[in-house]
């Protein structure tokens, strides 16, 4: 595995797996970080870029090892992205807050759920997910306060209709504004709004009911000279190949192809311990977190349920929930998986 820093130089626009259409849609949200597949299709367009693999070439019964062709994933896999914070002093990488919730079983509606929150003090070779990178000690959580274990969810949080989780299933991007559990982003990810409209190409002029607002950010690094914003992406490959890229350079990431400046942090990583070791997953922050959270549960009030939560499953392209007539629903990619939202209670 190598690892990357991605350093947006402009501001960058990431809606979803979703086209935006002016004319159809006339205002849309960004995501604060770029979809996984987002970052892995840049890395293997400039991959082909560098191998010289143009799209005329279609099927080749020699694909590239790493590349492999347009209609040919290869054999490239990757690890996030994260958000990365560097200073003088430390360097940092911040990971979403996981929706693991636990909540009492015995007396349904009596006390907050609470956030499976990791550890921020475990150090990132303990993180059977990710590879440690040197120099990064501390992992941090984006929505939590600094050294809290587990945070509670106040009623308010959840609305009688469960509408902030089918929000948050549905991917709806206001959800945590209306919540404001995440202030950091705000500080971290500055909103800078785009207007355009669509030119006929004949008259000149702009076409009715086609003016659109895009919602893009940009990273928070103006504001402090020393200290920058970037994504950290780890990639790989599945059979052993040699990932040939220069060390440096910029390609395009995201919607509007907004440019973003690339640099080899570390070449040649060892992999991380797998799942299938036993002391890798007790070492995993989630695991070692959630123990945690239930042990101190359990030990005062008895048993308890615990709530895995997702926005959607991920095989070859996202597959979020979706809001039917009678649900909130999700279909994973193989007709077994399937999922229903029935509700839950602060």
């Amino acid at each position: 595995m190598s690892i990357y820093l991605l350093e947006p130089v402009d501001t960058q626009f990431h809606r979803s797996t979703l086209p935006f259409d002016a004319g159809t849609d006339g205002d849309t949200m960004t995501q604060p970080l770029p979809w996984p597949r987002t970052v892995y299709g840049a890395f293997r367009a400039l991959g082909f870029s560098q191998a010289g693999i143009s799209m005329a070439m279609g099927e080749s019964p020699n694909p590239h090892p790493v590349w492999g062709t347009w209609n040919n994933f290869g054999e490239l896999s990757i690890k996030g992205p994260f958000l990365f914070h560097r200073s003088p002093s430390f360097e940092e990488i911040f990971l979403p807050a996981p929706a693991d919730l636990v909540a009492l079983k015995d007396k349904p509606g009596e006390g907050p759920l609470r956030h499976c929150v990791p550890n921020e003090k475990r150090p990132m070779s303990s993180c059977s997910d990710c590879v440690q990178l040197p120099g990064v000690c501390v992992t941090q959580v984006l929505g939590r306060k600094s050294g809290e274990i587990m945070k509670s969810l106040e009623d308010e949080y959840f609305l009688p209709t469960n509408e902030l989780l089918g929000d948050y299933l549905l991917q709806n991007l206001e959800y945590q504004s209306k919540t404001g559990l995440s202030p950091p982003r705000e500080k971290i990810f500055l909103p800078e709004p785009r207007v355009g409209i669509m030119r006929s190409h004949q008259m000149h002029t702009a076409d009715e009911g086609y003016l659109y607002s895009a919602r893009h950010y940009r990273l928070g690094n103006h504001l402090d000279k020393k200290e920058s914003y970037g994504y950290w992406i780890s990639i790989g490959t599945d059979n052993g190949a040699e990932i040939s890229l220069p060390e440096k350079g910029v390609f395009h990431l995201g919607g509007e192809r907004r440019p973003v400046r690339y640099c080899l942090l570390q070449k040649n990583t060892p992999l991380p311990p797998s799942r299938g070791d036993d002391r890798g997953l007790q070492e995993s922050w989630a695991t070692a977190s959630r123990d945690t959270v239930i042990q101190m549960i359990t030990e005062n009030e008895g048993r308890f349920k615990l709530f895995l939560i997702t926005p959607g499953i991920f095989d070859g392209k996202s597959h979020p929930f979706e809001k039917t007539e009678t649900g909130v629903f999700v279909n994973g990619p193989d007709s077994q998986t399937k999922a229903r939202l029935l509700g839950i209670a602060a």
